[in-house]
Formats: C-alpha cells, sequence, structure tokens
C-alpha cells in the first residue's frame, strides 16, 4: 500500500474525527439555539424554512457538496474497479473530506476567537439538551474509535475500516438538523411536566394574594412599551410588580407570579402567545381585573394558522373572556381589528369598556371614545401631546420617548390608572420622570457624526411603519448641513411570520420607504422584490432599494452615500458586525 495511503489512512483516523468534533458540536448548539429562538414553538420553527435564510440552511452548497462525497464514495466502495484504483479513489476523497473538515474546524475556532458563533441563551434546559447532543456526538465518534484503539497495529483492518468511518461522519453530519429535532421533541414531554409543576405553583401563589390586582396585557406590537409606561406611573402610588423582560410565555408569567410578595398591590402582567388558547391559559395563571388590548396585525399570522385564531389570542378575546364582573378592558379604538373584537365582545361579557384614540377622527365620538389624544408632536428626544377625558379638560403630556407612536401606548396606561383613581394630571407629573429605555426604539450618536435611530428589538408591520413615519415627520434640529436637510437611510430585514399577508405588507413597506428616506438596505432576500415595486408605486427607483446580508458590506454602501449628520434608522434584526462598525455596540 503507497505511502501516501497509509497517511490518509492514519488522517482519517486521528485528526478527521478531531476536525468533526469541533464542527459537528458547532452546528448541533446552532440548531439548538435556533429552536430556543423560536421559543421551541414548532410552528414558528417549521416557519423559519418559509425565509430564504431558512432555506437556505437545508439546501447550502457545502450539504451538496458533502451529498456527492457520501454517494460517491459508497458508489466506489462498493464497484467493480479494480483493487489499486479503489485504493487510489477513495484514499483521494479521503483526503479532500480531511481538508473540508479541517477548514471547517479552524473556521469554527476563529470564530469562537472573535465570539461569532451563534450559540442559545444558557438556561437549565439549553444546557440539558445541550449536554444531550454533545454526549450523544461522543458516544457515535467514541463507537467508531474503539476500533482505531482494537486494530490499531492493523493498516489492513484500518483500511477496511475507514470507510464506514467516514461515511457515518458524513451522514451524521447532514442529519444534525433532524438529531437536535428528534432531541428537542424527545425530551418535550419532560420539558412539560416541569413547566406544569411551575404553572401549579403559581396558581397556589396567586390564590394566596387575593388582594392583588392584575393587569394582563397583550397584543401584537407594544406589550413591553405599554408594561414599562404603566408599571412607571402606576409606581407612584401603589406597590407595583411587573413580569420581567421578554418573559411573556406560561414560565416567564409563573415565575413572576412566584416571585410576588404580600406588600405587591399591582402586577402588571405582558402576555404573549403563539397558538388560539395561550393567553387563555397565562389569564389563568394571573387571573387579571384589567385587560389592555394594545394592537393587533399579521405579524405571527403564519403560526396561528388564521386571523381568528390570532384574534383570539393576540387580539384579546381571551383575555377579556378571563375578566370578572368587575373587570375592565382598555382598547386601541384605532385598530380595526381591535374595534371588531371589542363589537363581538361587549355582547358576551358584560365589563366596563375604556377606548383610547391617539388619532382623532370623526367616527371617535359616535363610537363612545373615553380617552384621546390631540396635537402630537415627536420630536428629538420626546413626543408631546395633550391628553383628553370624556367630559374632562386636556391636559399636557410630556413623554420622554422617540416616535408619536408611544402615545398609543401612553392613552392605554392613561385608562387603567384612572380608574385606580390617579388623576391625568398626576399621571402627567409621573410620565415626565420615565426613563428613555423603556422603549425599544433609541436615538444615538454613532460613527461618522451620523444619527442612529436603533430600533433592534424586533419588527412588525406597524412598528416599521411608525419608525418610518418618525423618521421622515422629525424635525432634526440643529442638524441642517448647508441649505439642505439630512438624508435618511434605513437599514431592516424583511418581515417573518406573516403568512398569506407578507407580499402585501411588503409592498406597503416599500411605499412608506419611498416617502420616508433617500435608500433603503434590506438585509434578508425573501420579499426584496415586494419591496421595491412598492418603492416603484411611490416613485422611488428600485436601485434605491439594496440588498446585502453581510454587515461590513451594509457599512461600506453606507460610507458610500451617507454624509457627517445624515440620519440612520435600524429597524428590527440587523447584523451585529454593523452595529459594532456604527460604534453602537
Amino acid at each position: 500500500m503507497p505511502q501516501w495511503i497509509l497517511f490518509t489512512i492514519y488522517g482519517i483516523w486521528l485528526a478527521l474525527p478531531v476536525f468533526w468534533f469541533i464542527r459537528t458540536a458547532k452546528m448541533l448548539l446552532f440548531w439548538l439555539y435556533l429552536w430556543q429562538l423560536k421559543d421551541y414553538h414548532v410552528g414558528r420553527f417549521l416557519a423559519h424554512f418559509s425565509t430564504a435564510k431558512g432555506k437556505q440552511l437545508l439546501t447550502s452548497k457545502l450539504i451538496a457538496v458533502k451529498l456527492i462525497f457520501l454517494v460517491f464514495l459508497l458508489f466506489v466502495w462498493v464497484s467493480d474497479l479494480e483493487d489499486a484504483m479503489r485504493e487510489t479513489w477513495i484514499a483521494g476523497f479521503f483526503a479532500l473530506t480531511i481538508a473540508l473538515y479541517g477548514l471547517e474546524g479552524m473556521k469554527t475556532l476563529a470564530d469562537m476567537a472573535k465570539r461569532r458563533l451563534l450559540l442559545p441563551v444558557s438556561t437549565k434546559k439549553t444546557v440539558l439538551l445541550g449536554l444531550v447532543l454533545i454526549f450523544f456526538e461522543l458516544v457515535f465518534l467514541g463507537v467508531f474509535l474503539s476500533r482505531f484503539v482494537e486494530h490499531g497495529g492493523n493498516e489492513e483492518m484500518l483500511w477496511n475500516l475507514a470507510v464506514p468511518l467516514v461515511l457515518g461522519l458524513i451522514a451524521f453530519d447532514i442529519a444534525v438538523p433532524f438529531a437536535v429535532a428528534v432531541v428537542v421533541l424527545a425530551l418535550q414531554p419532560f420539558a412539560v411536566m416541569a413547566r406544569n409543576r411551575i404553572i401549579r405553583k403559581a396558581h397556589a401563589k396567586r390564590n394566596s394574594l387575593s388582594h392583588l390586582i392584575v393587569i394582563g396585557i397583550t397584543g401584537s406590537y407594544g406589550k413591553t412599551t405599554t408594561k414599562e409606561i404603566l408599571s412607571h406611573i402606576l409606581s407612584t402610588k401603589f406597590q407595583v410588580a411587573k413580569t420581567h423582560e421578554h418573559q411573556n410565555s406560561e414560565i416567564g408569567v409563573s415565575r413572576a407570579v412566584l416571585s410576588l410578595t404580600e406588600s405587591d398591590q399591582v402586577f402588571v402582567c405582558e402576555m404573549g402567545a403563539y397558538n388560539k388558547g395561550g393567553i387563555a391559559l397565562l389569564a389563568g395563571i394571573a387571573k387579571p381585573l384589567y385587560a389592555v388590548i394594545t394592537g393587533v396585525n399579521e405579524q405571527h399570522l403564519a403560526t396561528f394558522g388564521s386571523m381568528e385564531n390570532l384574534l383570539s389570542a393576540e387580539g384579546g378575546k381571551e383575555l377579556i373572556a378571563a375578566l370578572p364582573e368587575n373587570g375592565m378592558a382598555a382598547i386601541n379604538g384605532n385598530s380595526a381589528f381591535i374595534w371588531k373584537v371589542y363589537q363581538e365582545m361587549k355582547e358576551k361579557k358584560n365589563i366596563r369598556w375604556k377606548k383610547v384614540f391617539s388619532r382623532p377622527d370623526t367616527q371617535m365620538h359616535e363610537r363612545g371614545v373615553d380617552l384621546w389624544a390631540e396635537k402630537v408632536h415627536a420630536w428629538n428626544d420626546r413626543v408631546t401631546c395633550e391628553i383628553t377625558e370624556k367630559g374632562g379638560k386636556p391636559v399636557r403630556f410630556s413623554l420622554p420617548l422617540i416616535g408619536a407612536h408611544h402615545v398609543e401606548n401612553l392613552l392605554l396606561a392613561c385608562a387603567v390608572a384612572r380608574d385606580l383613581g390617579m388623576s391625568l394630571e398626576e399621571i402627567s407629573k409621573a410620565v415626565n420622570t420615565l426613563g428613555m429605555d423603556v422603549a425599544a426604539m433609541r436615538l444615538l450618536k454613532g460613527e461618522n457624526d451620523w444619527v442612529i435611530i436603533e430600533s433592534t428589538y424586533s419588527a412588525n408591520p406597524d412598528g416599521v411603519m411608525a419608525a418610518l413615519e418618525y423618521l421622515k415627520t422629525l424635525e432634526w434640529q440643529g442638524r441642517v448641513v448647508g441649505d439642505q436637510h439630512p438624508h435618511r437611510f434605513v437599514v431592516m430585514p424583511c418581515l417573518v411570520e406573516l403568512g398569506s399577508k407578507a407580499k402585501e405588507i411588503h409592498r406597503r413597506i416599500g411605499e412608506a420607504l419611498a416617502r420616508s428616506c433617500d435608500g433603503a438596505i434590506i438585509t434578508t432576500r425573501d420579499y426584496v422584490e415586494e419591496i421595491r415595486k412598492g418603492a416603484e408605486s411611490a416613485n422611488m427607483h428600485r436601485t434605491a432599494i439594496l440588498y446585502t446580508e453581510s454587515g461590513e458590506e451594509i457599512y461600506r454602501e453606507l460610507k458610500k452615500f451617507a454624509k457627517p449628520g445624515d440620519v440612520i434608522l435600524l429597524e428590527g434584526r440587523v447584523p451585529k458586525s454593523l452595529m459594532s462598525l456604527l460604534g453602537i455596540i
């Protein structure tokens, strides 16, 4: 047997397992990260593969190359080629396999050193799942390596066993997404048992707090900001507890309930769901006296399956249905979807209703408005408006958040605070001390003296439109360059989980971009063409809408066009490398 073939044999048994283990461990943890990102929700996880990035995960060129390796190696192994030729072909493929996994292994180590790996957030669940997955990887690898120990001095035997080793390693590599899914789903019953145990404890704790006033907040958007504004206002008069940041599921709500104390008077509970019945479950745990429905759009339509299911949960039907007879629901009267829910539920539920309007219209008083805002103005660092209660006088508010859309959140908070005995004057005074960090949108100074509007927490149709409206209408005091106002640019991904409404919504986003900015860079491929069509219909040239996923390339494009003092809106999740280059992380 030629020396170079012997060299590849020992490379297969000694070098390949190391590179393979490093690379495969990275992929196991990446897929676990993706499951965690989608809240271990099968519908949300599968919906990801309707996006261009999701499809690329399963149809990448690298996977195709490995499939070719797998099939060709298997074919040569069982073929009738002469022994010498077969050995040469197989050894050649061994060398290519070592090189391929060697490069992947070294790239993984380089990404690890630069902290560019996508890893799950460390929790008890992810640690357990991660250990189980790595254990299976080690067992799989150990089965083969034990044969090397057994036959270490027998080169002929090692040659015969090398092909099954390589075939097994490549097959395991390709099957990693399915292996992770099997482990996640197989352990799900244990996760459900643990979840149910926590929920039972939360039920018992909540039943022991009969004095507690609970305010449930749900909707497609605006939940967190409304929770923070309301909690801050009420904290000036009551002992207030609230759900933790990004913790609005059954586990998050249950843990928040378990952390309540006898001294807490009010519990402001943010509630989120991806299935019909999800909000009903949370309401059963928290037992709210108040329901706040912030706003509804098609976000998560793909996971709910239908608009009716979405309206049942995020639309507020389930939360309203859970209120006692002395309960009260505060609703966003400007939302057509919420108004539909109100029309249905007012006949079924004998409770008090508070209807708020942030955009007064001719039908407002016919619809029985309770609170409304007028003279709304968005400044650089705040929003000012006048809020009027039915039968009362206007009260001036200065909300230290950026974006006029926050007036909706403020009105809903006012409706509940008024019902709990606070005057509008008291509420206005409390709002003055609100911190800007309670909202998802921030105004920052970035590299090259650019003004950065950072709104990267998440993106939904109404949130995008609100951010673009802020970008368009904001008066950039002191930022006029020469005789011209600064140029405006937008960086954003396409939106996800919109179901059948996705194309229509992205065309509307394109139209809004044309009215709001001088150019946009879209960071995901899915609906770029629809955005361009919408922009063209509003007289923006399609070349003003660029597409690239690379943070470095986005930064280079911005440097071509953006001058000092220009404004850049970052809407939705954008590459972290871009945020680093912009100097905001």
